[in-house]
């Protein structure tokens, strides 16, 4: 039997340990408002579910397997809202549309998430970043669609499937957030305690496939480079 390895629900997969062919593991995504205010001690402010699925070494969508459902019937025993998901790089690349504008603005502006929505300038430009990340995704998505060889540049399967972040995505999580407690964000809170950022996981890589795949991306470099200096800075004092 297969050794399930769970990946921490915030981080990045270990690379080496993706590319072990014999091991099965899993990925999650929390949609939740919660701070640490102390050892021990979380704050949960706003939302809770878990998203889970399993990862495929060649970015595949990943059929739900009889060891997922055992999890996910675990969690839900525990009462925890939890739901599956067959394509797990999409997802990722869903939560990405919300933690590329509202984090790196929320450290660049200083701002909690109300104060950005209560601004019609920022929402815009909260706008255009996530048109920019879900630009990034869907093409990203194409090269990578189901039923294809597994690997980029390879010729396109005729039965292949395209994959695509939903077309409301953007509308839906704007109007998730103005409704959401006001909210300073792990990137935020990181910056607030001296903690280095995780720019690289946020901003950095997708921007890296983004240059791989030819498309521009101006507002999220800016953003990138913004938070490069201020986290800079900020690791010195």
């Amino acid at each position: 039997m297969e050794e399930p390895i769970k990946e921490p629900i915030k981080g990045q997969i270990d690379q080496p340990l993706f590319h072990r062919a014999t091991t099965t593991i899993l990925g999650g995504l929390c949609f939740i408002c919660a701070n640490k205010v102390a050892p021990g001690h979380i704050r949960h402010l706003d939302y809770g579910q878990v998203l889970i699925g399993e990862h495929h070494q060649h970015y595949q969508i990943r059929p739900l397997t009889p060891l997922l459902n055992d999890i996910v019937a675990d969690f839900k025993r525990a009462n925890i809202a939890i739901k599956t998901t067959e394509d797990l790089p999409m997802a990722r690349w869903q939560k990405l549309v919300w933690n590329v504008p509202y984090n790196g603005l929320s450290v660049v502006l200083n701002a909690t998430t109300e104060e950005m929505m209560a601004d019609s300038g920022i929402t815009q430009l909260i706008t255009t970043l996530m048109e920019e990340v879900v630009c990034v995704a869907n093409h990203w998505g194409q090269q990578y669609s189901t039923q294809t060889p597994s690997f980029r540049g390879a010729s396109a399967d005729s039965s292949a499937t395209s994959r695509a972040l939903p077309s409301g995505l953007i509308s839906q999580m704007l109007s998730h957030t103005e409704q959401m407690t006001p909210y300073r964000t792990s990137m935020k809170i990181d910056y607030d305690e001296g903690r280095p950022l995780e720019i690289e996981a946020i901003l950095g890589n997708p921007i890296r496939v983004a240059q791989t795949l030819g498309i521009p991306v101006p507002n999220m470099r800016m953003l990138y480079q913004q938070l490069a200096f201020l986290n800079a800075r900020n690791l010195l004092c």
